[in-house]
């Protein structure tokens, strides 16, 4: 673990310092930036479930908590939501929903997935969608940023048509 975290330091060292300078840094090392960030928001949460067991508190609900994915059909630009405990399940089942609402060769696009992880000190997210016909704006809230821009989503599809909303980009921030 200390090794872990000196390797850290030692390249958000060298990172800073190529930024420090104009450069960027080459593409591997924002992988290895990537990984490192994700190591060390793994460490927090662990760090936090640890001091709420340590101070004798409720048990911390699991880390994990599934994946949720977006589809956006590509005939209506309706949005299709898919939750379970691996990816490929959360996709089928967006699919598997969009199906059931459109045509299937509608139901091809590419599907944005999120594993529910988040910061310790996230509580859920907020998103907001403009709809591109009417200019309304719409909410959604969830504790998964996929899940919360479905919501804003759905809510605008339910207001106006779909084609107004499906292909709009959610705004969302961090409820902490």
């Amino acid at each position: 673990m200390r090794t872990l975290l000196a390797v850290a330091l030692v390249f958000l060292g060298i990172s800073s310092a190529a930024d420090a300078q104009g450069r960027r840094p080459p593409p591997a090392f924002e992988h290895l930036e990537q990984r490192v960030q994700y190591l060390e928001d793994t460490i927090r949460q662990h760090e936090f479930r640890l001091n709420q067991i340590e101070k004798g508190g409720q048990q911390p609900p699991p880390i994990f908590v599934g994946y949720a994915c977006l589809l956006v059909d590509t005939g209506y630009s309706k949005v299709f939501l898919g939750k379970a405990r691996t990816s490929l399940q959360a996709e089928t089942e967006a699919r598997q929903e969009c199906g059931k609402a459109v045509h299937p060769n509608y139901c091809s696009a590419a599907v944005r997935c999120n594993d529910g992880k988040s910061e310790p000190w996230v509580r859920g997210y907020y998103c907001v969608v403009k709809d591109t016909g009417y200019g309304k704006v719409f909410s959604g809230e969830a504790e998964n940023i996929i899940e919360a821009e479905y919501n804003a989503k759905a809510a605008c599809q339910k207001a106006v048509h779909p084609s107004y909303c499906g292909k709009v980009s959610a705004i969302c921030e961090a409820i902490r």
